[in-house]
């Protein structure tokens, strides 16, 4: 939980960097920021999820796996201007996305289950309340927090995000 707060996103502003990275709990606002962001600056927003739904029939976990990073991998390779939003960015090695402008979303974890749960009854998706709970405040939760302290860390512009009213 916390504040939102971005890192060198004055990088991607300028146009010096060419991809900017959202990061939060499943459901914080990622897709929604993305997508009132990429119009200002000329960019296409990426959703991560797009690579687990691509792969999500394969059996074999190793392979899954594998196919989903090299999706992920792909992506970043792109020359366009992009905004790249999803949790995955935590499957990358963190060497890989330091470099990027990102925004890291505050929102809590009680707040981000609920609208996971809600998200999922509105669009009558097969609802797993204990992987929701189990994202929201383990997993992802520790590394989110974990990649905003690193982040930190190196050094950059850090400051609390506003959505631009452009």
């Amino acid at each position: 939980s916390g504040k939102t707060i971005s890192i060198d996103f004055d990088k991607f502003e300028s146009g010096d960097a060419n991809i900017l990275l959202i990061l939060g709990l499943s459901a914080s606002g990622k897709s929604t920021i993305a997508k009132k962001l990429a119009p200002l600056y000329n960019a296409k927003a990426k959703d991560l999820d797009d690579c687990y739904w691509d792969i999500k029939d394969i059996e074999d976990k190793k392979e899954r796996k594998q196919k989903k990073l090299e999706c992920i991998k792909n992506i970043f390779k792109s020359n366009k201007r992009l905004i790249i939003e999803g949790t995955a960015i935590l499957d990358l090695p963190f060497k890989i996305v330091k470099e990027y402008p990102v925004i890291i979303l505050g929102s809590s974890a009680m707040k981000s289950a609920y609208r996971f749960i809600n998200r999922n009854i509105q669009d009558k998706t097969p609802l797993n309340i204990d992987y929701a709970i189990k994202k929201n405040f383990g997993e992802d939760y520790q590394d989110i927090a974990k990649f905003k302290e690193d982040r930190i860390k190196i050094g950059g512009k850090v400051q609390e995000f506003k959505e631009p009213n452009r």
